[in-house]
This record gives C-alpha cells, structure tokens and sequence, in this order.
C-alpha cells in the first residue's frame, strides 16, 4: 500500500486534528510524517522531535496549560477562546478544558480555590 492510499484511511477525527494544525500552526505536513505522527500518538511509533506535526502538539499543550490558567485567573473568557478558535478539533479541546476547571472547581469549593464560575470564564 502506497503512502497516499494510507493516508486515505485517517479517521474523520484525524482529518480534523490536521486541517486544524495546518490551519492555526501554518504547517504543511507531508504524508509520511502524517502517517508517523499518528503512529506516535496511537502508541505505535517513536517520537520524533523533528515531526512538524509533533512539534504543533507539543505548543498546542502548551498553549492550553497557559489558557487554563489565565481561564482560571479571570484574563481570558470562554467566549474569547471559542471566538478566536472556531474549529471543530479547538472545540473539542476548548470544553475539555472547562470541564476539567469545572471538576477541579467543583472538587475544590470547599477550600474556596476556584472562586469563578463556568458563567465568569
């Protein structure tokens, strides 16, 4: 099976994932690290520092640390990130991270450590 043919078989999800680095990390991945990037992220594969794709992962986790924290803090709203970040995969992303701030809200209220609501975010 050629390189073209396998990469037809991506899941939608995976399609996703990619049009949304291609799209918000300008990167234009070739076939082969396609397929080697999702090899490494299914377990399969080994990482490779030099994967254009592993490299967006790397500052897509990065830059979601930084949102939670500011979420949290009160300089950045919920509405702002949906706003500035409307692709199907950022959706995804974007309520996975209100949902871990509301676990840990609601999980912490008695300690008084989130003092936002999901409605202030």
């Amino acid at each position: 099976m050629s390189l073209k043919e396998e990469i037809l078989r991506l899941t939608k999800k995976q399609k996703i994932e990619i049009d949304f680095f291609r799209k918000f990390f300008n990167v234009n991945p070739t076939t082969k690290e396609i397929i080697k990037y999702f090899d490494m992220v299914s377990g399969g594969g080994e990482k490779n520092e030099k994967n254009i794709l592993f490299q967006a992962k790397r500052r897509l986790d990065m830059t979601i640390k930084m949102w939670r924290q500011d979420l949290v803090d009160g300089l950045l709203l919920y509405k702002e990130l949906k706003e500035d970040f409307n692709h199907p995969y950022a959706s995804k992303v974007i309520g996975s991270l209100m949902s871990g701030i509301m676990k840990d809200k609601n999980s912490n209220s008695n300690t008084g450590f989130y003092s936002k609501s999901k409605k202030d975010l």
